[in-house]
């Protein structure tokens, strides 16, 4: 029927605008893991360095992402195993926070400001949440609970 090719057509669309997301996320979190984790350790600031080692989570996160919507058909299989290898990206996450947290708690360090902590968090927060609306919606049209796990870790 012309309803079931359209809905064949959207969930292709989809599928292709959750890669699309995906790669963008990959890219994106490279570069800003980077830029976060020199600008925290160049300004020994531990929330900034946090910042980026949950971008590399985001990284990771997305990569399997990416495994699983390429192929044709994944295994029930696979996508368990993708959506286990997710949640314990979000542990670390977790955990990573609870460390840098008790890192300054230790340390007694107060906030440091930084021009390039501030530069970073601004460029990440002025998309994120459309980022994730989008990643969020995906994952409804194709009803993947690897790209809704995706759109999870990208809450950070």
């Amino acid at each position: 029927t012309v309803e079931t090719r359209m809905s064949a057509l959207s969930r292709r669309t989809w599928r292709r605008i959750a890669i699309g997301l995906a790669i963008f996320t990959v890219v994106y979190n490279v570069v800003e893991g980077v830029a976060a984790i020199w600008v925290g350790v160049d300004g020994e600031s531990v929330s900034v360095l946090g910042f980026g080692i949950d971008s590399l989570v985001e990284v990771a996160s997305a990569s399997v992402t990416i495994v699983v919507l390429v192929r044709t058909s994944p295994s029930l299989r696979s996508l368990r195993i993708t959506t286990v290898i997710i949640g314990v990206l979000l542990l670390l996450l977790g955990v990573s926070a609870l460390v840098g947290a008790v890192m300054r708690l230790v340390a007694v360090q107060k906030p440091i400001t930084t021009l390039g902590g501030v530069i970073v968090s601004a460029a990440s927060l002025s998309f994120m949440f459309v980022l994730l609306r989008t990643k969020l919606r995906a994952a409804h049209e194709i009803d993947s609970v690897v790209v809704r796990k995706d759109a999870d870790c990208s809450r950070g």
